[in-house]
């Protein structure tokens, strides 16, 4: 250790008050404090490294110096870059060493944030711990920048930090560590509970922490959870005289192992004085007994934090089979107890931990750490994907987290080296539970029961072969087993898993698993109630009706069901596990065809439908909708008016719903199986009966969030028993509007008809003209007005499609610029853009105008959110003022155009509201007669369908012609507004784009189609 380190640790053990942190800022130094501990936590041994890093931190500050953990941060990497180079100190010194002292620089600045924020209470991000963890991870493993050629010569840099085994049954690693007078005054490492290693149940096996887990800190600490959760069990300790009293001893710790500082860490020493790096630790009884009452547990997950005070007792337990780390800091400073010790056995003597880690390495944890957090990440984000039912998303996220547990896998499905991913079959069994689950709600009941099936059997393979509890695991998948095979029609199979899950359920006490089974029981015995006896094999007698026992079990079932379900409180899927209970209820009381119990389906029903309505899933309020539709069709006596039944089409219809959701037509095609395909026959047969009394239909062609139809899905999944009930369905609809839709193609024929010859024949060859001989754009667009307005009009060479397409029309600049706001028709604001006559002279209207001669599209999206809305801006008139600045920018860019001779084709102004079809169907073909097109761009500018299908008009017309310009106007956080060239890479798929009304689907589609053309 250098003088100035061993000055500056010594002044520190005297209690001298060296420099103040502001907030969480470090200053130097602080910095040169940290410096020390970390020097000796992590057994850094190259003094020219710690020299060279001493010397730079007092070159860039002094006492008052304070920085924030950023900036320290952008300095080091300066100092110490990535590549290895070395800017500072002696340039002969090895790129090795300089990534050395660059690990060990970051670690400090680490450290210094993690200590300061601590003590400051202020929170510590998720991204924030994840950012410390990659410094911690690079120090303990010797990453570097192998892309770098001088960097990549020197190989792996020499690893930071040392393992050693607690006798709590973890791993840990020192990675900062300050010692006072024999005692603990700061200390900072990583903990790591590797499952089936260290864990309480194998350790106790050896009187170790079976013996001694309960246990207590000298100082305060605090814990920051990096992966795996973690349970943190407290207990109240009241003393007692006598050791039958008692249910546990008070036991003195002392260490063995080399003295911080002193003679270089070689002399060894057994004692109550702390060492960082500790050979051993014993236990001793002080003949002092306690009564110990466990406290309620704390469950904890990944990026959560806790405190633990002074002496209070406690001890951790990770979750079955799975890997859990901590970073976790001691602070003597904000609390220490000398006396603190452990409890052990009340007729115990003594025992001795060896901290040897047999052969497991700092470097080793903090790989197998990275490996489960990137794990936990993949599935982080495919369930917040299942959460909003964006199923293909989630499985591309499962396909990564499985391909991370295979990749240390020895070909038969173990793992060669478990420190390379710890049990990675708990992990692998966890996603194919999870993949088991997302492609049930595809309808891929093979599929979801291989890899349920495939979970089920590694868990008993580990169970035997490693010990493993797979307890919990194995209820949720053996639960989703049922389901699906449920769904599948092999109601037997389900009924056996579900019981073995419900029962074992209860033994466990796990009050959600056992809620999920008893609602699952429910359903298979309404199903096996539904089925007719002598087709299931029964022995029908006239002593007993099976199918109403199995029905009144099922009620018996469901009814419970929905009882634990709010008992259980606070947990997140409670509601949605009530509904389902009620939403099946409604089923079974239906199913019973008595008038009183058909009024509790509509009430269990309602219930549920109000449970789920804001839910996140439109699938979940699909079958909400869809439930209630059905409880009130069955609830129908002659005394039923015509408003009860359409209300009940309605619901089953889903015509409540907003388009481009999720119907309930739609949600049964997802999941398809004979339950559902008999719901959805029933569906279609009572909106055919009811079609013209109510006006609905069964929402078979309605769209979804997706893009996706009922057939679509049918088809996806493979179901050809419900792809023909469809299509059959779909035939009868389109033939009872006939007339309509009839009228509806011969529309759509004649606007591309239309659009062939007015564009391919007429516009295309002006355009193309350009290209062949080098004409003017200005010039060439100017043609192109000219043609187009011909060409509307009747003449003996052309039918004319004036009242089929729009004139070109636009709102001049100036007058824009005055109106103060977004104008609409009723401004009259919009003229014809006047075309020269066969003379060459421009017509006089008028409508027209003829000193514009330069237009620009503008591309935007209403942001006018108030109800039944009618013009697109907000009332700070957010969008004009966007268009003036965006505007202003692009006159600044050229300065060929005039804001006088300038002119915009707003929508909202050029297109006849009142008539807006040939507005419409000529798009294509106006965006093609100006001269640029400005997007007026926001976060979801791109995902609504309007714009991406008139940024597509612009792509196409810039790659094809060279005569238009497109930009991007974009405002950043600060409200700044920056004009740019469009992106041309970005590719535009309309399948999944947003509408405000579905009924423009049709039209996009469209337009989709002839933007393709233009070039």
């Amino acid at each position: 250790m250098s003088d100035r380190l061993g000055a500056t640790l010594a002044a520190a053990s005297e209690g001298l008050n060296l420099g103040q942190d502001a907030g969480t800022d470090i200053s130097s130094t602080t910095l040169l404090r940290l410096l020390g501990g970390v020097v000796v936590a992590t057994k850094c041994a190259d003094q020219g490294t710690v020299s060279g890093v001493e010397t730079w931190i007092a070159s860039v500050g002094s006492e008052r110096t304070n920085r924030s953990w950023l900036d320290w941060l952008t300095l080091a990497d300066g100092a110490f870059p990535a590549d290895g180079g070395d800017s500072i100190g002696d340039k002969t010194r090895q790129v090795g060493a300089t990534t050395y002292a660059r690990h060990l620089v970051r670690l400090t600045v680490a450290i210094g944030h993690l200590r300061n924020a601590s003590r400051r209470n202020v929170p510590v991000a998720p991204e924030t711990l994840g950012q410390i963890w990659a410094i911690v991870r690079d120090a303990l493993t010797g990453i570097q920048d192998t892309t770098n050629t001088a960097a990549s010569a020197t190989g792996t840099t020499r690893p930071l930090g040392a393992a050693m085994r607690s006798s709590q049954g973890f791993l840990h690693v020192p990675l900062y560590s300050i010692v006072k007078d024999g005692d603990i005054d700061e200390l900072i490492r990583l903990h790591v509970w590797l499952p089936g290693k260290q864990s309480p149940a194998d350790a106790a096996k050896n009187g170790e922490v079976g013996a001694f887990t309960v246990h207590s800190h000298q100082p305060f600490a605090q814990s920051w959870i990096l992966a795996g959760e973690g349970t943190d069990h407290p207990y109240a300790a009241e003393p007692v005289d006598t050791a039958g009293d008692a249910t546990h001893a008070r036991y003195a710790l002392s260490w063995t192992g080399p003295v911080d500082g002193k003679d270089n860490g070689n002399d060894t020493d057994t004692g109550t004085v702390y060492k960082t790096h500790q050979t051993a630790s014993t236990v001793r009884n002080r003949g002092l007994y306690v009564r110990a009452t466990p406290l309620a547990p704390v469950r904890r997950g990944p990026g959560s934090t806790y405190t633990i005070p002074a002496a209070a007792y406690h001890w951790t337990e990770a979750a079955p089979g799975a890997l859990h780390a901590t970073l976790f800091f001691f602070d003597a400073s904000r609390g220490f107890v000398r006396d603190a010790d452990v409890l052990g056995p009340v007729d115990g003597d003594g025992h001795t931990q060896v901290r040897d880690p047999a052969g497991v390495t700092a470097a080793a944890l903090a790989s197998a750490v990275e490996r489960v957090r990137q794990w936990e990440a993949h599935m982080s984000r495919a369930r917040a994907h299942a959460r909003r039912a964006d199923w293909e998303p989630a499985l591309h996220e499962l396909d990564k987290a499985l391909a991370l547990t295979s990749e240390a896998d020895d070909g038969a499905g173990k793992s060669a080296d478990d420190t390379l991913f710890p049990n990675a079959a708990h992990y692998r069994c966890t996603v194919h539970g999870e993949m088991g689950s997302t492609n049930r709600r595809f309808g891929r009941y093979d599929v979801a029961a291989g890899f349920l099936e495939a979970a089920l059997a590694e868990m008993a393979r580990g169970e035997a072969e490693d010990g493993h509890a797979t307890g919990p695991q194995r209820l949720e998948v053996s639960g989703e087993l049922g389901v699906v095979y449920r769904h599948m029609g092999r109601l037997r199979d389900a009924e056996h898993v579900l019981q073995i899950q419900y029962t074992t359920a209860l033994a466990l006490g796990a009050d959600a698993a056992a809620c999920r089974a008893i609602g699952n029981l429910g359903m298979v015995n309404y199903q096996l109630s539904q089925e007719d006896p002598r087709q299931a094999g029964q022995i029908e007698t006239r002593s007993e009706d099976p199918n109403q026992d199995r029905l009144a079990t099922a009620i018996e079932q469901l009814q419970e069901r929905v009882a634990r379900a709010r008992r259980l409180g606070n947990d997140p899927h409670a509601a949605l596990w009530e509904a389902i209970g009620l939403q099946r209820l409604a089923l079974c009381y239906a199913a019973t065809g008595r008038p009183g119990d058909t009024r509790r389906g509509v009430e269990s029903a309602e219930a549920a439908f109000a449970l789920t309505a804001d839910s996140p899933d439109p699938t979940v309020v699909a079958f909400s909708s869809l439930f209630l539709g059905r409880a009130l069709a069955a609830d129908q006596t002659e005394q039923t008016t015509h408003a009860d039944r359409v209300r009940a089409a309605k619901y089953l219809s889903g015509a409540w719903l907003p388009a481009g959701r999720c119907t309930p037509a739609i949600a049964l095609c997802k999941e398809p199986s004979a339950e559902h395909r008999s719901y959805l026959a029933e569906l279609i047969a009572f909106s055919a009966s009811h079609a013209e009394c109510a006006g609905l239909d069964a929402g078979l062609d309605a769209v979804d969030e997706n893009g996706y139809t009922a057939l679509d899905y049918c088809v996806f999944n493979g179901d050809g028993a419900t792809e023909a009930l469809v299509v059959e369905a779909l035939h009868r609809q389109l033939h009872a509007r006939a007339d309509s839709a009839l009228a509806e193609r011969r529309t759509e024929a004649r606007l591309r008809k239309g659009y062939r010859e007015l564009f391919q024949d007429v516009m295309r060859p002006v355009l193309l003209s350009t290209k062949d001989k080098g004409a003017p754009a200005v010039d060439t667009l100017t043609r192109l007005r000219s043609v187009y307005a011909n060409a509307l009009d009747a003449s003996p060479a052309s039918p004319g499609y004036r009242g089929v397409f729009d004139d070109f029309k636009c709102v001049p600049y100036r007058a824009f610029a005055v109106a103060g706001h977004l104008p609409g028709g009723a401004d009259n604001l919009a003229r014809r853009v006047a075309a020269p006559v066969d003379g060459g002279t421009v017509e006089d209207s008028p409508d027209s105008v003829d000193a514009v001669d330069y237009v620009v599209f503008i591309s935007y999206r209403w942001i006018n959110v108030t109800r039944d809305a009618t013009a697109p801006d907000d009332a700070a008139h957010t969008q004009y003022r966007r268009i003036c600045a965006a505007v202003e920018a692009f006159l600044q860019r050229h300065a060929d155009v005039t804001a006088d001779r300038l002119g915009l084709w707003i929508d909202h102004a050029c297109v006849d509201q009142t008539n807006p079809a040939p507005g419409i169907a000529a798009l294509p073909m106006l965006v093609a007669q100006c001269n640029a097109v400005i997007s007026l761009t926001s976060a979801d500018y791109y995902d609504r369908a309007w714009c991406s299908v008139e940024v597509m008009m612009a792509q196409v017309l810039c790659r094809a012609y060279g005569l238009h310009a497109w930009y991007e106007h974009v405002v950043d956080a600060d409200s700044h507004g920056t004009l740019r060239p469009g992106p041309m890479d970005i590719e535009i798929n309309m399948a999944h784009k947003v509408l405000a009304f579905e009924s423009d689907r049709p039209r996009i589609l469209f337009l989709e189609r002839q933007a393709k053309l233009l070039g």
